[in-house]
C-alpha cells in the first residue's frame, strides 16, 4: 500500500501550502527524490488524487492542484453501499467532442421540440447497437427515455390496478413505484422456484413479471439461458408480459438479453447507459411489444415531450463512430480483472456462516448470513472503521429470512476494496461467535 502512503502525504503537503487552484504541482521526479520510492508508486498516487478530481493532468506539463476546499480524509473511509461510478472510467473527452459534433450536425434542430419517441436518426443507430446485443426490432417499437427510471415511472401508469411479480430481494426504487398490496415477490437467490412462479403467473391479477435477467441487482446472479427461455414459455403460457431491465447488460456480453429468445413478442425491454457510460447521461431505450406502442407512446407524451436533444444527439454521434464500442471493452476488462481480483480473495478466506454471491463481472458482491447476527451492530462497527455499508433489508418486499449486505465495487480499486472486505468479513465472523 507504499502508494496510498504517498498520497496521505500529498493531501497533507496540500493543506500545508495553502494551494490554489491551478498551482503546479512537484513533478514525479521531485516526489520520487523526495519520498525515496520509485516512479509507479507516484503515478499511482497522483491517478488515485486526478480519479478523486483534486488534481489534473496537462500532457507534457506536469499536473496542477484543482480543489480549493480539500479535507483531510484517510484511505480508509470507503462507501461501499451507495453505487459510485469510478471516474477514471468517465469518457468526459470523447463525449465532449460528440456534443459538439452533435450542435454543429443539428443546430437547426436540436433546441426545438422533437419526437415523443426520440430522434430519429437515434433510433437508427440504436436499432444498430441492440443487434450487437442479439435483440431485434423495428423502429416503431423503439423509444428514447430520460433514463431507465422514467422508463420504469411510465409503466407504473400503464400497469394501473395489475399486480406484478418481482424478484426479492430487488431493486428497492422499483418497489416504491407500486401500492405493496400490487406487488408478488418470487426469491432471487438460488435457483429459481419454477413451481412458485408459474403458481404466480397462473393468477389472473398477475399480468407482469419485473426481472433482471443479467447481472442483477443486488445479488449480481445471472440466469442461464435454459432458465430465461422457460420464464418465457411460463410467461407466455399465461399472457404475462416480461418487463426486463438490462441495467449493465454491456458488461456481460457472454450472457444474452431474454429479449433475444422472446419470440411471442412479450418483452418490454429496458436498457441504460448511465452505469456503463456517464451517470449524468440520462438516456435509455426501451423496446415495446407491438401491442404496447400506441399506450407507451401516450404516456411518454404525458410525462415529457420529448428527452434532452442535445444528449440524444451527443449519443448518436458516440455510438456510430465506434467511441462507444471502444469504451465499453475497457470497461469490461476494468470490472473483470477487479471481479476476479475479488473472487481468488474470498474463496482462500474462512467464510464459515457466511455466504455470498460473487459474479464474474457486474457492480455487486452480495453477502447474506444467519439473524444471529446484529445487523445494525455491524453497521455500526464498520461505521467506526469508516466503512459505510446498509442492510439489504430494503430490497425486500416482504420479510428477508436473512441479513444481507450488498457491496458496490465500482468505485474503488482491488487494494481497497481488498482491505473492506477482509474487515467485512473479519467483523460478520467476530459477531457469528459472539465475541462482543
Amino acid at each position: 500500500m507504499k502508494y496510498l502512503e504517498v498520497y496521505d502525504l500529498l493531501i497533507e503537503s496540500f493543506e500545508k501550502e495553502h494551494l490554489k487552484r491551478g498551482d503546479r504541482l512537484p513533478s514525479i521526479r521531485t516526489l520520487v527524490d523526495r519520498y525515496k520510492v520509485n516512479k509507479s508508486t507516484i503515478l499511482k498516487a497522483y491517478d488515485r488524487l486526478e480519479a478523486e478530481h483534486k488534481v489534473y493532468s496537462v500532457p507534457k506539463s506536469g499536473y496542477y492542484f484543482l480543489d480549493e476546499k480539500l479535507e483531510s480524509k484517510s484511505w480508509q473511509d470507503v462507501n461501499i453501499r451507495d453505487v459510485q461510478i469510478n471516474p477514471k472510467l468517465l469518457p468526459y473527452n470523447e463525449f465532449g467532442h460528440a456534443m459538439n459534433q452533435a450542435i454543429t450536425k443539428y443546430q437547426d434542430s436540436i433546441f426545438s421540440y422533437s419526437e415523443t419517441k426520440g430522434l430519429e436518426s437515434l433510433r437508427h443507430v440504436l436499432i444498430k447497437h441492440l443487434q450487437e446485443r442479439h435483440v431485434y426490432c423495428r423502429l416503431e417499437q423503439l423509444f428514447v427515455v430520460s433514463g431507465a427510471q422514467q422508463a420504469l415511472s411510465i409503466m407504473r401508469s400503464i400497469v394501473d390496478r395489475d399486480h406484478i411479480v418481482v424478484e426479492e430481494p430487488g431493486y428497492d426504487l422499483f418497489f416504491k413505484l407500486f401500492e405493496p398490496s400490487q406487488l408478488r415477490p418470487v426469491k432471487r437467490l438460488g435457483k429459481i422456484n419454477f413451481a412458485y412462479l408459474e403458481t404466480l403467473f397462473s393468477d389472473e391479477r398477475v399480468k407482469y413479471f419485473y426481472t433482471m435477467p443479467n447481472l442483477h441487482n443486488p445479488t449480481g446472479l445471472t440466469y442461464s439461458k435454459e432458465d430465461k427461455e422457460k420464464i418465457l414459455r411460463l410467461a407466455s403460457k399465461h399472457h404475462v408480459i416480461i418487463i426486463e431491465d438490462d441495467y449493465i447488460g454491456d458488461l456481460n456480453s457472454k450472457s444474452l438479453p431474454m429479449s433475444h429468445y422472446d419470440i411471442n413478442d412479450i418483452v418490454i425491454y429496458i436498457k441504460s447507459f448511465s452505469k456503463t457510460f456517464m451517470p449524468g447521461n440520462r438516456v435509455a431505450l426501451v423496446k415495446v411489444p407491438k401491442k404496447y406502442i400506441e399506450l407507451y407512446e401516450a404516456e411518454k407524451r404525458l410525462a415529457d415531450i420529448n428527452t434532452s436533444l442535445v444528449i440524444q444527439g451527443a449519443l448518436e454521434v458516440y455510438l456510430s463512430s465506434g467511441m462507444y464500442k471502444r469504451h465499453i471493452e475497457k470497461v469490461r476488462k476494468y470490472y473483470q480483472r477487479k471481479m476476479n481480483h475479488l473472487i481468488s480473495m474470498i474463496k482462500g478466506m474462512d467464510m464459515e456462516g457466511i455466504y455470498y454471491t460473487v459474479p464474474q463481472t457486474g457492480l455487486f458482491i452480495y453477502f447474506y448470513f444467519s439473524q444471529d447476527v446484529s445487523i445494525s451492530t455491524l453497521i455500526k462497527r464498520l461505521k467506526s472503521d469508516d466503512i459505510i455499508v446498509d442492510s439489504s433489508s430494503k430490497m425486500y418486499h416482504s420479510k428477508p429470512d436473512h441479513h444481507g449486505i450488498r457491496l458496490c465495487t465500482a468505485y474503488y480499486d482491488e487494494d481497497i476494496l481488498c482491505h473492506t472486505i477482509c474487515k467485512l468479513i473479519f467483523t460478520i465472523k467476530e459477531l457469528l461467535n459472539k465475541k462482543y
